[in-house]
């Protein structure tokens, strides 16, 4: 009879000790989910993902011979920066300013910065320098994951400062 009273105990703790572990899970969620830059990261993070698999679909299936490879990351980055919009106007900023002015500066500031960081440096580094090993899983050139990190950096700046800056009452 101790056994099962020590197994049922153990069960116990183990269950108390699971749904702590899920409670500070939560709580830490919901602190994340409060910090703008935290909700930045994660839309990015979701941007990127859509960014690259994009890519990946479109090179593993045509291949990512030059020329094509700057066409097939262009595609990539109009359809993820048209995925950032929604997400960072409506989940990271908040913002309910006017829609297509907000629209229009968005795209405009991530075409302009992906053209020089994102492409720029996928041609450098893959057309030009011949860094053309890939991302193990993503299966993206290296090149591409280099520009990312500009790309990033460059559209959190932009993000807050310029297109979904705050209203002044």
């Amino acid at each position: 009879m101790a056994k099962t009273n020590q197994s049922h105990t153990r069960g116990k703790e183990d269950g108390q000790a699971s749904s702590s572990l899920w409670a500070k899970l939560r709580a830490f969620l919901a602190w994340g989910l409060q910090s703008e830059l935290m909700r930045y990261l994660l839309a990015g993070v979701l941007t990127t993902l859509v960014n690259f698999l994009v890519l990946t679909l479109l090179g593993e299936s045509f291949g990512y011979e030059k020329g094509k490879n700057l066409i097939f990351n262009s595609l990539a980055i109009v359809i993820s920066i048209l995925f950032a919009f929604w997400i960072n106007r409506g989940f990271v900023f908040h913002s309910s300013g006017p829609l297509w002015p907000e629209f229009v500066s968005f795209f405009t500031s991530r075409i302009l910065i992906s053209l020089i960081f994102d492409n720029g440096f996928f041609a450098l580094f893959y057309n030009v320098l011949g860094l053309q090993a890939k991302v193990p899983f993503f299966r993206v050139p290296w090149a591409k994951l280099i520009g990312a990190v500009f790309v990033v950096l460059a559209n959190y700046l932009v993000g807050k400062f310029l297109v979904f800056r705050k209203q002044k009452n």
